[in-house]
């Protein structure tokens, strides 16, 4: 009923939380501001309180992924899609990473910007994400460098190939 609640963040490296998301076998994923996502150590029970790094959205460690959005499938809770800014540090250029599993956290499919769209490679960010009943994934964001205009994309395999919608 809400009336009581409990820190469950043993091994985040941050608290500040983004996104999460219940995988069908049980896995809280937690996606962070700028740490990464991270997936519970057990299925979700109660008192389940630590966590493990999954994998970070885009794996160069001078990158920092924030502004993460997440959205599971309706009725295939197993199927997970994320995007995140994520910002390289010595350059302060911003892209959007995107995030996907089909099997609850085992394996991803994930990239540093949307494959097949490279004038979305860099200023681009504040991702928003869906998925239909038929699987397609969605991606809404904005894009340019001093005048910003917002783009939206969909994948129909996975995350793996992307065409503008808008």
């Amino acid at each position: 009923n809400g009336d009581t609640w409990s820190s469950i963040n043993t091994g985040l490296t941050t608290t500040r939380i983004m996104a999460l998301a219940v995988a069908v076998n049980g896995y809280l994923f937690a996606a962070t501001d700028s740490g990464g996502v991270f997936r519970s150590v057990n299925p979700t029970i109660v008192s389940q309180k630590n966590y493990a790094p999954v994998v970070r959205i885009r794996e160069n460690t001078l990158v920092r992924q924030f502004e993460v959005a997440a959205a599971m499938h309706p009725s295939r809770p197993e199927r997970i899609f994320m995007a995140a800014d994520a910002m390289h540090v010595s350059n302060a250029v911003a892209s959007i990473g995107t995030y996907y599993t089909a099997n609850a956290g085992k394996t991803f499919l994930s990239g540093d910007t949307l494959r097949s769209h490279a004038d979305f490679s860099t200023y681009a960010g504040n991702p928003a994400v869906g998925i239909d009943t038929a699987g397609d994934l969605f991606l809404a964001g904005v894009v340019g460098k001093t005048s910003f205009q917002t783009f939206a994309a969909r994948s129909t395999d996975g995350g793996g190939n992307w065409t503008q919608v808008n």
